[in-house]
């Protein structure tokens, strides 16, 4: 379980950066996808659920909050510019894959299993927005994935009683946001 202050600092972390995200979108500086953003608010709550269903604590919070900005984020890009959910084979098939996450997630009581399918229905949500990133780096923020990577590092850091259930999520959200991180800032040069 993470000390209150860990899962405050990543908590504010997260907060911070998804904000920084909406107001990037909000302001044109930002062009999200907006499918991937509607599954990675929804990924996170089963997630998040699963954590509470095993037992992982306060720390879930963390995990809950991952799941906040990216369902504003995805209100705020369908309100400014519908045009941006394009639905080409690709964002069809990975769509397709992260709802059949969510339908397996439902279907099972197995929180660890749950963890696993939702860490792949968040992949394949966020693939057309990878995809996207390294076509046009400049439609994407790089501050907000690298304020999610280091509320994750925090996150990691501070568990104090590693299981799959506590780690495997910060884990490959950290994973996922250094290497936007990366796409971004190298692709823009």
């Amino acid at each position: 379980m993470l000390p209150v202050g860990f899962i405050f600092v990543a908590v504010a972390l997260r907060l911070i950066g998804g904000f920084a995200y909406l107001s990037a979108v909000i302001r044109g500086k930002a062009q999200p996808y907006p499918l991937s953003w509607l599954l990675w608010g929804i990924t996170p709550m089963i997630a998040f659920a699963a954590e509470i269903n095993a037992g992982v604590g306060p720390s879930s919070l963390v995990t809950f909050t991952l799941g906040v900005t990216p369902l504003m984020v995805f209100i705020s890009a369908m309100l400014k510019n519908p045009k941006w959910l394009k639905l080409d084979a690709l964002n069809m098939v990975c769509g397709l894959i992260a709802v059949g996450g969510i339908i397996l997630w439902l279907l099972t009581d197995e929180p660890v299993l749950a963890i696993v399918i939702s860490i792949i229905a968040d992949f394949f949500s966020g693939l057309p927005t990878i995809r996207k990133t390294i076509k046009r780096p400049r439609s994407e923020y790089a501050p907000t994935y690298l304020m999610s990577a280091l509320a994750m590092v925090v996150t990691i850091f501070a568990v104090q009683s590693w299981s799959f259930a506590a780690g495997a999520f910060p884990i490959y959200v950290l994973t996922v946001n250094l290497f936007m991180v990366w796409i971004i800032t190298t692709r823009r040069k």
